[in-house]
């Protein structure tokens, strides 16, 4: 049976397309979603038999990377060297917010499909997921499922387990804590760690809001449009859990914003909150791996949730 093949370093992306895969007709195109970072990475034969069992029936290959080619240069080289020898129309995608152009380049199916599928994961969630999955069968192997355009989805805003409105009847007697997380959890429906987190804080007496977001980091305007959001709510946090990645200080977009080297490692947009600011760890793996490793953190979750964030200030 014919087989999508979706290989996505953002594991949120899996669980949408978990989702997705549910919300489409029977007859649909059968879907292989995978995280190429558990993929092996030192041993060319390793790869090669999880490529084959990962292609296995594949028409279509869709791969998005966070860090571009350089993340993921061997696996990537040798799945488009198969898409190339079987005729599978590979679409390769930035797992960034902005295109790649290089691998735009290294994609073989059309430009404009790689253009709009990768509008389709950018903006996400599982109802942008299923439509990826009916436009890539519809435009690359016919099948006439229907599909509507990308839809956009908030940005950012607020977020509680138990109130639709998250920032309604906050009690400014009580302290507040603001749980920062990706946009990508929320849409997913990946929200349990949040939600635990809100419950831990609230057992303590405090106030606990979500508040999720694409990203910290500022805007040409040097707003952070997450934080823009709470001023203009009125909204003042004492405290701030925050699970990105990055935390938005100028070397992280890669325009610092002074030649000092005391004033190039700021995460300025926080600095202004004047709050305490607690970088928190969001483990990839599963709770039973965490559990019975040695090592702890995996190498990609210690540079992605360690070193960034150290680096961004």
């Amino acid at each position: 049976m014919t087989t999508i093949l979706l290989l996505t370093t953002a594991d949120t992306e899996i669980l949408a397309a978990a989702g997705a895969v549910d919300a489409l007709p029977h007859d649909a195109p059968r879907v292989r979603a995978l995280n190429p970072a558990r993929a092996p990475r030192d041993d060319s034969d390793a790869l090669a038999s999880w490529l084959d069992e990962a292609t296995a029936d594949v028409e279509v290959a869709v791969v998005r990377l966070l860090g571009g080619r350089a993340a993921f240069p061997e696996l990537l080289d040798a799945l488009r060297e198969r898409c190339v020898a079987g005729g599978t129309p590979l679409v390769a995608l930035s797992g960034e917010g902005s295109p790649d152009a290089e691998l735009t380049a290294l994609s073989t199916a059309p430009t404009a499909v790689v253009a709009q599928a990768f509008e389709y994961l950018r903006l996400g969630g599982t109802d942008n997921t299923e439509q990826l999955l009916r436009f890539l069968a519809d435009t690359l192997l016919v099948t006439g499922l229907g599909f509507e355009p990308p839809q956009q989805l908030p940005d950012h805003g607020a977020y509680h387990p138990r109130r639709t409105d998250a920032l309604a009847g906050l009690d400014p007697a009580k302290p507040l804590i603001g749980v920062v997380f990706y946009r990508s959890h929320l849409v997913s429906g990946n929200t349990g760690f949040v939600d635990t987190l809100i419950d831990a804080i609230e057992a303590k007496g405090a106030q606990a809001v979500g508040l999720h977001c694409y990203s910290l980091r500022p805007e040409s305007d040097g707003e952070v449009p997450l934080l823009t959001m709470l001023r203009d709510h009125g909204v003042h946090p004492d405290a701030l859990v925050v699970t990105v990645l990055a935390m938005g200080g100028a070397n992280a977009a890669g325009h610092p914003t002074s030649t000092d080297a005391d004033d190039t490692w700021h995460a300025e947009a926080l600095e202004r909150l004047g709050v305490p600011v607690i970088q928190a760890l969001t483990s990839t793996a599963s709770r039973q791996r965490w559990q019975t490793a040695d090592v702890g953190l995996s190498p990609m979750d210690t540079a992605m949730q360690i070193a960034l964030p150290e680096f961004d200030g």
